[in-house]
């Protein structure tokens, strides 16, 4: 009877190990956003409005659980604020979106053809995103640089894409 109690006390405690260790790395990650970083202002017909829109397109600086890190926005709907408090683990993206992530800065600092003003380049990367994302035409940006930029990296993801896997390798629904 006692080792009963014993092997029941080691595996409640595994199991509590286990929890504890999965929902801190899959389920309660805070993503904050403390300001704009490197990106521009860029202007373009507004899909929702078809209105011309001036908006930055960039980089968000900010922390995962309190380490540094940089945001591509894939809502141009949503208003930011600073700080800003991210929807948590949220895999809303398209297998372009993700393929854009993985080859674009800051992922890859030195993408194939990347625009030597980096501000100029991360524009484009956020402004092909919100072409998957919110359906921007990327032909109504006004910048030329940008927009022959952003259609390169839209033309990209097009191309390769639809190879990329979005691997879930833990999901709890409700």
């Amino acid at each position: 009877k006692e080792m009963k109690k014993v092997i029941f006390s080691f595996a409640i405690f595994v199991i509590t190990v286990i929890t504890s260790v999965s929902y801190s790395q899959y389920g309660l990650s805070d993503a904050i956003i403390t300001g704009t970083g490197s990106g521009g202002n860029v202007t373009f017909t507004d899909p929702y409005t078809n209105q011309s829109r001036q908006v930055f397109a960039g980089q968000m600086n900010g922390t995962v659980d309190g380490n540094t890190t940089k945001f591509y926005c894939i809502d141009i709907q949503r208003t930011l604020s600073f700080p800003d408090e991210c929807h948590k683990d949220s895999a809303v993206s398209n297998s372009k979106i993700v393929y854009i992530l993985n080859n674009y800065n800051p992922y890859n600092p030195n993408p194939v053809g990347a625009l030597p003003d980096l501000n100029n380049e991360v524009a484009a990367t956020q402004c092909a995103i919100w072409h998957f994302s919110d359906g921007v035409d990327a032909n109504t940006i006004t910048d030329n640089t940008i927009k022959v930029r952003t259609l390169e990296i839209i033309a990209d993801a097009d191309a390769n894409g639809v190879i990329t896997n979005i691997v879930t390798t833990f999901s709890i629904e409700p």
